[in-house]
């Protein structure tokens, strides 16, 4: 659902748009202060050339809930500076009389998403679009990255707002029809309007603390190298 895409690409900053845009660009780019031409890279980043961190803090657990054409929670689990992730999210989203009820993870781990729908009992895994976002160079930088992405997608930072104790950044973000707050690069508080849908996704706690294990591995029993493979860079599944 377009709906379901839109949240999928808020929350994780749309790195595949970037990448997207990346492509569709000529082999040289002139930058519009310098005249300077940069050529892209050949090779894509690794693991190796990952910045510092997604998140400006290394571990923590952040607790959503979703209200709007959407409604459930969602529970976020880091480590890593957000280099490993796991995010458990419930939702029901009413379509005219009929009521969809979703309970999905998706693991992030380094280079790799894997998406597991406990319904279906099926998932799906991508390569990470960061690495494909994102020069070697780019990546030795995880704030200006992501403000750089926010900018591609026509978002401007347009002042703070507090949200469970924290001050935050706010971003209105053109292309998502909404705004995006965020504290040390993770989302706080998302609001999304596509069609006349409307969503929002709102940091209900945040605790800097090292998560359970257990939370931070796909369900017992699950081979995710039996996952099937979507791909580099799309945000559809979650």
């Amino acid at each position: 659902m377009k709906i379901l895409k839109l949240i999928s690409v808020a929350m994780l900053l749309t790195l595949a748009a970037c990448n997207n845009e990346k492509k569709e660009n000529a082999t040289t780019e002139t930058t519009k202060d310098t005249s300077v031409v940069t050529t892209p890279p050949t090779t894509e980043p690794t693991k190796g050339d990952k910045p510092n961190g997604r998140y400006s803090i290394e571990r923590g657990v952040v607790e959503y809930e979703y209200k709007g054409v959407m409604n459930g929670t969602e529970t976020m689990y880091f480590e890593d500076y957000g280099w490993k992730e796991a995010k458990y999210t419930n939702t029901t989203m009413q379509m005219g009389k009929q009521a969809i009820t979703t309970s999905k993870m998706s693991l992030t781990e380094d280079d790799m998403i894997y998406n597991y729908d406990f319904g279906t009992k099926q998932g799906t895994k991508m390569k990470n679009p960061i690495f494909n976002a994102l020069t070697p160079e780019q990546m030795k930088n995880a704030e200006t990255v992501s403000n750089e992405m926010m900018k591609k997608l026509g978002g401007v930072k347009t002042g703070k707002e507090t949200i469970a104790g924290k001050e935050c950044d706010v971003w209105d973000v053109k292309k998502l029809g909404g705004k995006i707050c965020t504290w040390q690069h993770i989302a706080m508080k998302t609001e999304l309007n596509m069609g006349g849908m409307q969503v929002s996704i709102l940091v209900k706690s945040i605790k800097e603390e090292t998560p359970s294990a257990d939370k931070m591995k796909l369900p017992n029993g699950v081979d995710k190298s039996t996952f099937k493979d979507v791909g580099q860079g799309n945000m559809g599944n979650r």
